[in-house]
């Protein structure tokens, strides 16, 4: 019971096994389609082999569409990086109300996979059933006389049939039939054999051997693994119907050929219609199909069948178009549910769920380009709201290209793209701040050591009483003096001066005038700590040749000059 509801809620649904019902709903118009191709087509061929062949390439074509679409759906997509970034202003979603689950069908789209698996079972034990029936009269069927057996052998030649072929008089109270394809077998029944003359028990084996040099038996068990697995369409039954029933048409025109003419085949097919009464399903028989048109269709009485009834073509026609109404409004009632989903999710915070949802809806492949757009743009932002700003970006950008009449998808991206600006501008100020902070710390301390060490040297002179010593030791003592106090003013002693002049040495004058732009800033402004490392960064993202210089004066001011080193 736990495993039933974690696959009704879709906790087991993996990949292939969402691919297979995917699949098994897209059959339902692609069934649709085949179906009607074939019935057009029929119309047009007057040969029963024609037909025949025609109906079994539609069959081979509904085996192909569901596993060609499960492939498709199966692929996998790429993903989309993500890559971190800092926070984001936040930019308001168009949000569309959740649509309620207005078709029941809806809550059914988790019933798809057992219903069939159900299903398929069902009719796997219905030709397992017929399998076991076949296999018990061929063991209780006991071996033909001499008369069958030369008539098989001169059947045989004159039908070019180089397989052996053996008969088995069977108790069952039907009509004859073929079992077997590597092997094959004819059960015989008693009361066929002791109500036809000769000659009309000849033409009836000609019949069953028809069917072995065409190979039916083994089209036939095809046929009943395709109804099995799609059990579902009625176009499968309605194709493989077809199939039966041109088979035995080819079949009557190879026993016509074979034996004394039409008038004692067409007898024969008469008196074993009065003996029969059922055959398995996977046995091949020669009283199958419409047995008045097959007698009239012999004898000439009507003319040769061009297509199929008018009336079958319309019931199923009716039916495979109630499965696609049924599949439209299920898959709409599934995008329903998906769409519902991620709003619910966006809502609550729960932005990978909500992105999972849109992407799964993107996986359909009747969507406009407006709904594909609009997709799109809700993944874009469900990825921004998670901070995600490169995935928003890609995501927006195909928005974009199909949406592009949407301006909140372009004022999205611009304030993506520009937050993104910023945040690296923000990244590279940082960045600049610690090596500038820790470049600062290392030259003072270093002129610190410098410092100690030129006054040593000048205790040093004075012991020695070497004037030019002392001279030396006391300009290098004034000269690291002046440094440290410089490298101290850089950091502490500029914060709150005012900038009197900003000058720019060694630039061509449209050079200047860019850079004066994007200093933060100008004559007369106060200096704080802010400005003071947006400046120096602003000087380094500009030109990393140049070099800045912020020197203070004694009344409270500081003047900024930039040049080329």
């Amino acid at each position: 019971m736990t495993l039933t509801k974690d696959f009704v809620n879709n906790r087991c649904m993996t990949p292939i096994l969402t691919a297979l019902s995917g699949a098994l709903l897209h059959f339902v118009w692609q069934g649709l389609l085949v179906s009607l191709a074939l019935w057009v087509t029929l119309f047009a061929l007057r040969s029963a082999n024609a037909r025949y062949a025609a109906s079994c390439v539609a069959l081979a074509l509904l085996v192909a569409a569901p596993l060609a679409t499960m492939y498709a759906l199966y692929l996998p997509r790429p993903a989309v990086a993500n890559v971190s970034t800092a926070q984001l202003p936040p930019v308001a979603i168009a949000q569309q109300p959740a649509a309620p689950l207005a078709l029941p069908l809806a809550k059914w789209q988790s019933w798809v996979l057992p219903a069939w698996a159900f299903g398929v079972l069902v009719f796997s034990l219905r030709m397992v059933w017929g399998w076991a029936q076949v296999a018990a009269l061929r063991r209780r069927g006991q071996p033909a006389d001499a008369a069958v057996l030369s008539t098989i052998a001169n059947l045989s030649h004159r039908l070019k049939l180089a397989r052996p072929t053996q008969v088995l008089i069977s108790t069952w109270p039907g009509g004859p039939s073929l079992v077997g394809w590597l092997r094959p077998v004819i059960l015989l029944p008693a009361s066929a054999l002791a109500g036809l003359t000769p000659q009309q028990l000849e033409a009836v084996l000609a019949h069953e051997l028809a069917h072995v040099l065409r190979h039916d038996y083994l089209v036939n068990w095809m046929q009943m693994l395709v109804e099995t697995l799609l059990f579902y369409h009625p176009a499968v039954w309605w194709v493989s119907s077809r199939i039966r029933h041109e088979r035995e048409l080819c079949c009557d025109d190879l026993a016509v050929t074979a034996c004394e003419g039409p008038v004692c085949y067409a007898r024969a097919l008469t008196n074993l219609e009065k003996l029969r009464t059922s055959t398995p399903a996977p046995a091949l028989g020669s009283t199958g199909g419409l047995l008045l048109y097959r007698i009239q269709r012999i004898m000439g009485t009507t003319a040769d069948s061009c297509g199929p009834s008018r009336a079958s073509g319309i019931v199923a026609l009716a039916l495979a178009l109630a499965c696609v109404v049924l599949s439209v409004n299920w898959a709409r009632g599934q995008s329903q549910d998906l769409m519902a989903q991620g709003n619910a999710a966006v809502r609550a915070g729960q932005y990978d769920q909500a992105i999972a949802a849109f992407q799964k809806m993107l996986e359909r492949s009747d969507l406009e380009p407006h709904a594909r757009g609009d997709l799109y743009f809700r993944i874009g932002e469900s990825y921004r709201r998670k901070r995600d700003l490169a995935s928003a970006i890609q995501a927006l950008q195909t928005a974009r290209t199909l949406i592009p009449d949407r301006e909140a998808v372009m004022a999205l991206v611009m304030a993506l793209d520009a937050a993104g600006r910023q945040a690296e501008v923000a990244q590279l100020r940082e960045s600049l701040q610690s090596a500038l902070t820790t470049q600062a710390a290392m030259t003072t301390n270093f002129l610190k050591d410098e410092l100690s060490a030129a006054e040593k040297n000048l205790q040093a002179a004075h012991s020695a009483s070497q004037p030019d010593q002392l001279r030396e030791a006391r300009a290098r003592l004034m000269e690291l003096q002046q440094k440290l106090e410089a490298s101290s003013a850089f950091r502490e002693p500029l914060v709150g001066r005012v900038v009197t002049t900003v000058e720019v040495t060694g630039m061509p004058e449209s050079a200047k005038a860019e850079i004066l732009q994007q200093l933060p800033v100008r004559v007369g402004s106060v200096i704080t700590e802010a400005t003071l490392w947006t400046t120096a960064t602003a000087v380094k993202m500009y030109d990393e040749g140049l070099a800045l210089s912020i020197q203070p004066a004694p009344n409270g001011t500081a003047a900024i000059a930039i040049r080329r080193r």
